[in-house]
Order: C-alpha cells, then structure tokens, then sequence
C-alpha cells in the first residue's frame, strides 16, 4: 500500500471517529443528563450571611476581625428546604462549628496533622432537618493561619447530598477527565518505554517523561477536589497535595536532558539535589521548626523556578550546540507541547500566588498545557520510534550491504560491489563513485545503472570541478552532504551545476565526498532516487562514507602489495609470477593469439662501458616499448634482459601489426633487442612448445645481430 493512500485512510478513520464521539456528545442520553443536572433543586448559600454587625459577607471573602482567628457569621434556613436535603460545603483551611437554633449540629475541629494546620480543601455534607425553614444557622470559623486572609468556602449549596456530588463531577468534568487522560498518557508512555520502546537505541528517557506525566496527572486529580469528596480522606490529600509535584522534577529534567545531544548528567544529578534539598528542608522545618507546611509553600515554588530556569538553558544550550555542528535537533514537537505546559504551569503559579492563596482547584491551566504538551510529545514519540526504525532499517541495509560486498576478493571488487548493492536496493538511475585523478578530473571509477534505456539519462563520466564539484563543496560543508531534491532551487546559486545535471537527465540527487587522510579524493552516491526514500537514503549514504573512504585505502594498499608481488620495480610491466598467473587465470587458449619473447642486444657491454644506471636505462626503454606495443597487463620481465608478451587476436595480421609496433618503439629510442614470435590458432597447441618456438626464433634473431661483431657475449 502506497504511503500517500495509508494517510487517506488515516484522515478518514479520524474523521469517522469524530463523528462517533459528536453523536456520543449530542444524540444520547448524555445531553438529557447534563440538563437534569442543571434542574436538580439547590439553593445556593454563598451571600446568604451576615456579620456580627449585621453587613453582608460572601464565604468565599471572610473578612478577619482585628486581632481574632475566628468569625461569626448569621443565616437563615431557607424557604423551600425539602426533605433529605443537607448544607453542603467545600471548605479551604479552616476549622468551623455550625449551629442550628443555638443548637450544635455540625463541628469541624480537625487535630494538626502531618503538615500543620492547614487541612486544604475538605467537602462536607451537613443533613438539615426537615421543617426547619426560617431557623437561625449560626456559623463560627476559625482561621489557623494568623496574619493571613487564607480560609474560606469554595462551594455552599443546599440540596441532595448526592445530587451534590454529581454537580461537583459536571461542573469539574472538564478538569477531571483531562486530569484522567495526562495520568492515562503517563501510564502509556510508560508501557511504550517497556514494550515497544525497549530497545531504546536513541537513548530517549521515556520513562522519565512517564513517571512526571503519572505523577502530575495525580496531582491535578488531587486538585480537583473530587479525590477528597469521594474517599473522605484528608491528611494524605493534603501531603500530596503540597509535596506530590516536587516528585515530578528530577524525572521530567532526566528526559529533558536524554533529548538532548550531549545528555550532561550533571544536570540530572542537579536537578535531584534541588528535589531532596527542598524535600529535606520543609520536612526539616516542619518537624523540628515547627512551621506550617503552608508557610513554606515559597521554598517549593523556588525550586519549580530553579528547575525551570535549568531545564530553558539545556534546551537553549542544545540549540547552540545543534546549530554549531550542523545538527538536527529534531524537536519541533516538544517545543510546541513544551511551551504550552510551561505558559500554563506559570498561568497557575501566578494565579495562585497574586491570589494570596486563595485558589482552589489549582492546576486549570496546567491541565489544558500538559494535555496539549503530551498529545505533542505522542507526536514526537512516534517520530523517534520511526526513526529508530529507520535506523534498524538503515543498519540492517548498512549490514547486508557490508556482507555483500565484503564477499569480494579485493577493495576494487568490493567497491564495485558496494555501488551496485547501493544503487538496486535504493532503487535509484544511477549509482556511482567518482575520484580524484592526477589531472585534477573528477571521473567515475565505478558505476551502476538501474533501468535507464536512454543514454542521456546515464549521468556524466566525468565532473567539472568548477560551477559543480566546488558547488557540492559548499553543499557539503553546510550539511555533511549533498541533497538536490528539487533542482530548481540550484538554478539561481548553482547555474553551472543546474545546466549540467539537467543536462545528464537528473533531477534529484543524494552524495556524500569521500574523505582520505582529511582529504576529499572523490564523491559517491546516487542519482534520481525515490523521493519517497530521500531522507533515509541521505542517512544512508552518511553511514557508508567510512566504509567506502576505508576500501579506498584498502586498494591502495593492495595495489602497493600487488604492484610488489606482480610487477618489476624497475620497469612496471609484469614478472615471472604474474606472467605464471596472466597464463593460468586470463590467457584464453581456445582463441587464438601471439606470443613474442625479446632479449635486449648489448646489455653486458652498455654496463661495463657505460655503468649500470645506463644499464638500467636501456632495460626501461626496450620494457616501454613492449609495454606501449601490448599493453601494460600483457607484458612481462623473464629475466634481466628478457622479456616476453601476448596478444589475444582473433586475426594474425593484427597481432604481427603489435609485433611490428615493437620493433619501431625499440628503434625510435635508439636500442636494440632479438625478437622471436608466434602466432597460435591451434587450441590444442601445447604452451611449452609455443614458447620454445619464439625462443628460437629469438635466438636466431640474437645471431644475426652478433654476427661479424667482435662482442660475441650474449649480453
């Protein structure tokens, strides 16, 4: 299936999922259960009271008696009480008694707990007798915190307990169930970093991103007050209330830095020193200080601050070091979902300080931010597991492709095998590798061609170095690479390089220079790839420039060893052991083919007149000659001054054309050498024979040119 069809699906499969929830949302049950919550009969007693004074007071706004901690406020119970119905109430740090015709009915005076005596938000559900409309209710409040206007009603509303409590669930709806999804998501990523995310090869520390994620979404249901109503229980509420989210920085900087490309773990080690020390400090004061948790409320919103700042200059430092090396951060992602959580975690911060701490329900914005932050960072997690799928994919083509062409004898048969696998597996027109040559020409020395039947389209044999090798230079040096993917856009800067690969047909291109010794000798890589495959391919090419610069190297060397092994030093043509090999290995005895053998004429004399570097000279001179008359592979040094060559022809005429080549190369620089030759058409000519029949014809060639000369010697 062709990727653009999977994302058509992708699209409709989205859009038929909507649909589902809209009829979920408006077709249902679920609209006729909102409207009876909105009917259900309440009466709401928040400004239903009054002073000692008898002046109007909110019970979200207590005003504070000079130089008391506690306030009496009067009310009546309403007309249209009914039965079953009780005063239901939030309240916030306070401890309060509640009268009814003088007569106690309610008294919540909670022991100091664990951090102090602030009790944080705490439902209550008061049963008012039935019958009792236009009795006195009398409440008496007491403040824990002097100095303060903390203390006060979230909610006052008398009704049905429980019709209560489905108020609270629909009014906070939208919180909770957010708060539900980001502890939902921490649990996911955390499944992800134990399943499919196990073989973590980017090094990405998803359950850090996890754990914060659990830990936050934990804490904004504690928030949300409905924790509390539905179990009852207040210590532990409070406890995590205040300390739960200082849990969240050390994980949630340990992915910070895993993001990263330097991953410093100093500042993991930082960020759980700044964790403990606030941690041990409160819990210090408080047990040994005796100061209120909610007095110490400043140190953790400190190390927030602290935490953030660290986190801001990571990223800012990762940037800078991205941006100087050429590097991809590969954020883009995270930085969204990022910057909302962090508007909305500042949101509340602000929202809670600037309100004296007066805020219930904390964290509305930091919900709607981490939501946005987490949907994000799915985004971004299913970019690094693609990623690292591409990676598996690249080593495994990287690995195949190593198995493959380190089957060749030789660096010269891997590298041919090297752009061949490249060239089929990447499906490209053309695959290829260009070097340097001692002229200054970029030429291909190796070659693929895919399907290409018009011989326009096969690329160029050779590469200007001005207008297209130095524009892939300054490519090179922005990226580490060339990527022509749409060769429009080189029109304008490059217009040398834009004519010539128009030119050759191609119009999109990946390669990578190759790199010996710190030197650039040469590009390889491939031309009119899939566009599809653009980005992996040009991944790709980066994890084979090693592997091709190192078998670069390898030929050289075996070259060196091979020049040692076949070749005469002096003279550069072939020597007894590569004549033995050229004859078992290349020579086809079922074709025809010539066979000369030369022995230079006055070497002895040249030597003992002359010196031996004359010597030397006329032995290199008669060994050019051969070379240049049969080619550098077909010529061979026997001995000091013999050598021997063979020419595969199907045509006698040809091969005594070579011979005749020999004797004018050796006369035009003025030496003299016996010459003996053979032309064989019989595949069933045995070689000993051949040679022996050159060598007399050589001898007796040698004879003529010694006779009547006083230096009868061989040599």
């Amino acid at each position: 299936m062709k990727p653009e069809f999977g994302r058509k699906l992708l699209i409709v499969y989205g859009i038929m999922f909507a649909g589902f929830l809209f009829f979920i949302a408006f077709y249902t049950d679920m609209p006729r259960s909102r409207k009876s919550y909105l009917n259900v009969h309440s009466i709401n007693m928040m400004d239903t009271w009054t002073d000692e004074a008898g002046r109007r007071v909110s019970l979200d706004q207590i005003p504070l008696a000079e130089n008391r901690l506690d306030q009496t406020l009067y009310s009546m119970v309403p007309e249209g009480i009914r039965m079953g119905e009780s005063l239901n109430l939030f309240s916030r740090n306070l401890r309060f008694r509640l009268y009814l015709n003088k007569e106690l009915i309610y008294n919540y005076m909670p022991a100091e707990n664990l951090t102090g005596l602030g009790t944080g938000t705490i439902y209550h559900s008061i049963p008012i007798p039935y019958g009792q409309a236009g009795s006195e209710l009398m409440l008496i409040i007491y403040r824990p915190f002097e100095g303060e206007t903390g203390g006060y009603f979230v909610v006052a509303k008398l009704c049905n307990s429980r019709d209560f409590d489905h108020m609270m669930i629909y009014e906070n709806l939208t919180g909770i169930v957010l708060s539900f999804l980001i502890v939902f998501f921490g649990l996911v990523i955390m499944i992800v970093h134990f399943t499919i995310f196990k073989e973590n090869h980017l090094g990405y520390d998803l359950l850090g991103l996890g754990i914060a994620t659990f830990v936050i979404g934990i804490w904004t249901l504690v928030e949300s007050n409905i924790i509390q109503m539905l179990t009852g229980s207040a210590e532990a509420i409070r406890l995590m209330d205040i300390m739960l989210l200082s849990f969240v920085e050390y994980p949630f900087t340990c992915f910070i830095v895993s993001v990263t490309r330097k991953k410093k773990q100093i500042f993991k080690n930082i960020s759980f020193a700044i964790m403990a020390i606030c941690l041990s400090t409160v819990v210090a004061l408080r047990k040994f200080a005796g100061l209120d948790m909610h007095r110490l409320i400043s140190f953790f919103f400190l190390s927030y601050l602290i935490c953030i700042v660290m986190m801001v200059y990571i990223l800012f430092d990762n940037k800078r070091y991205c941006k100087k090396r050429g590097i991809r951060e590969n954020l883009l992602y995270f930085y969204i979902g990022g910057g909302c959580f962090a508007v909305g975690a500042m949101m509340d911060m602000a929202r809670y300080l600037f309100s004296g701490k007066n805020t219930t329900n904390n964290g509305t914005y930091v919900r709607v931010g981490l939501v946005v932050f987490i949907i994000s960072m799915f985004v971004q997690i299913i970019k690094w597991i693609t990623q690292v799928q591409k990676k598996s994919t690249k080593e495994e083509f990287v690995n195949s492709l190593m198995q493959s062409s380190m089957s060749g004898r030789s660096a010269e048969e891997t590298l041919k095998q090297m752009v061949e696998y490249l060239g089929k597996e990447l499906r490209a027109d053309k695959a290829y590798l260009y070097e340097l040559q001692e002229d200054g020409r970029y030429s291909v020395t190796y070659d693929w061609y895919g399907d290409v039947n018009d011989a326009s389209r096969r690329g160029l044999d050779e590469l200007p170095f001005d207008g297209v090798v130095d524009s892939f230079m300054v490519e090179y040096e922005k990226t580490g690479s060339v990527i022509v993917d749409d060769l429009r856009r080189y029109k304008e800067p490059y217009p040398v390089l834009y004519n010539t690969l128009t030119r050759a047909g191609i119009h999109s291109l990946i390669c990578a220079p190759v790199i010996v010794s710190d030197k650039i000798v040469g590009f390889f890589g491939v031309n009119n790839p899939p566009e599809e495959k653009l980005d992996e391919i040009a991944d790709i090419i980066q994890y084979l420039k090693y592997f091709i610069s190192e078998a670069i190297e390898r030929r050289g060397t075996e070259e060196k060893l091979i020049s040692y092994s076949y070749y005469d030093q002096m003279t550069g043509v072939g020597n007894r052991r590569a004549i033995g090999e050229f004859e078992a290995e290349r020579l086809d005895t079922a074709k025809p083919y010539g066979f000369v053998m030369c022995d230079i004429n006055g070497l002895k004399r040249v030597n003992d007149n002359e010196g031996h570097e004359a010597g030397d000279a006329l032995i290199k001179d008669v060994a050019d000659a051969v070379r240049e008359a049969f080619g550098k592979q077909c010529s061979f040094r026997m001995g000091g001054d013999e050598f021997a060559a063979y020419k595969q022809c199907d045509e006698e005429v040809e091969f005594m054309a070579a011979v005749e080549a020999l004797r004018n190369g050796i006369a035009e620089r003025s030496r003299s050498a016996s010459i003996g030759y053979i032309f064989v058409s019989d595949p069933a000519a045995k070689p000993e024979e051949i040679k022996k029949k050159a060598d007399i014809m050589m001898y007796e060639d040698k004879s003529r040119y010694y006779q009547g000369r006083t230096d009868r010697r061989r040599h």
